[in-house]
């Protein structure tokens, strides 16, 4: 979440900055931790520690908007003792937070196989931006287990899934073609990517996809929400009117893991080929996966065990306190 770099260029005119402190930081965590609610005009103080008036103006936006964005402060250095401080601040406030998000794990009725949870959470059902945080059973609870990651969702945000969740409460219904992410909670299936073989110390299942696997977004066809690899004469517009190519020429597939949405049993027209996959870029909402940063990508990969049942929650802030994912005590089979 902070991490100190020698350099970095100008998002808006492609300047290279001087050394600087890099802070990427989902201001939606702030919202739910009420770090700065108690604070009158806490965006006044955003803005004079974090905001650069070089990049985007020198007004800060809104405290009441959803925001998610990388923060190049020039001259923000450890060597300055009052930065030096807020950051140990905040960092402490923002872990804290995500050990309240571990605290409710244990109200959302995991079942007790299941030992690896990402926890995906959005600001509102609208919101096209995410924190991920990875937990991992501890005995009877739940500890966060690295830094939070950014993500990118829908581009009309989330909406509920077909998942392992017991039912769903106020908010959409995802569809197909809809531009949402699913949400509720979700096993995962089978790793994937451009190469021949899975990254080194990768544990879950892996599929090498080629310029002959697709995955069906035709909900009229018996193949909906399936992979499907055809011989190299067959033309996949003869069998489906709509797919996804799993060889991407622009490698947003280059790496990614199946998301089991929708998927026993399959309900037609309720949402298919949902990946976590790599993202364009930061600001650059999907189709309706879910999307995060090659390196990101890499770490949850290589953290992600089938021996433990690895789940992903994804919820907007809203539906947090109320989730309930299954009976006490339950296991997955």
């Amino acid at each position: 979440m902070w991490s100190p770099v020698k350099q970095e260029v100008n998002p808006v005119k492609g300047e290279i900055l001087p050394a600087a402190l890099n802070v990427s930081i989902d201001l939606t965590v702030i919202r739910r931790c009420n770090i700065f609610n108690p604070i009158a005009g806490w965006s006044s103080l955003v803005a004079r520690w974090a905001h650069n008036p070089k990049v985007g103006g020198s007004n800060p936006p809104p405290a009441t908007k959803i925001l998610t964005r990388d923060l190049t402060v020039p001259g923000f250095f450890y060597r300055d003792f009052r930065s030096a401080i807020l950051v140990s601040f905040l960092s402490l406030l923002l872990m804290n937070c995500s050990d309240e998000l571990a605290s409710k794990l244990d109200r959302f009725c995991i079942p007790v196989d299941v030992e690896q949870v990402a926890v995906i959470t959005s600001g509102s059902w609208n919101a096209n931006t995410g924190v991920c945080t990875l937990f991992e059973r501890a005995g009877e609870h739940w500890k966060r287990t690295g830094v939070a990651k950014r993500v990118v969702l829908g581009r009309n945000g989330l909406g509920w899934g077909l998942g392992l969740h017991a039912g769903v409460g106020d908010g959409p219904l995802k569809v197909e073609g809809d531009g949402r992410s699913p949400a509720g909670a979700f096993e995962l299936g089978t790793a994937f990517g451009y190469s021949p073989s899975p990254p080194d110390g990768m544990l879950m299942p892996y599929r090498s996809a080629g310029k002959n696997d697709f995955f069906v977004d035709d909900p009229r066809a018996p193949d909906y929400n399936r992979w499907v690899n055809l011989t190299g004469d067959e033309n996949p517009d003869e069998h489906w009117s709509s797919f996804e190519r799993m060889r991407r020429p622009d490698g947003l597939y280059e790496l990614g893991i199946v998301v089991l949405h929708n998927s026993d049993p399959v309900v037609n027209g309720r949402g298919s080929a949902i990946f976590i996959h790599l993202w364009r870029s930061p600001g650059a909402a999907t189709a309706g996966c879910t999307a995060l940063s090659k390196k990101s990508m890499l770490y949850l990969l290589k953290w992600l065990d089938p021996d433990r049942k690895p789940l992903l929650i994804q919820l907007p802030e809203e539906e947090v306190d109320h989730f309930s994912l299954c009976t006490p005590g339950s296991s997955l089979h």
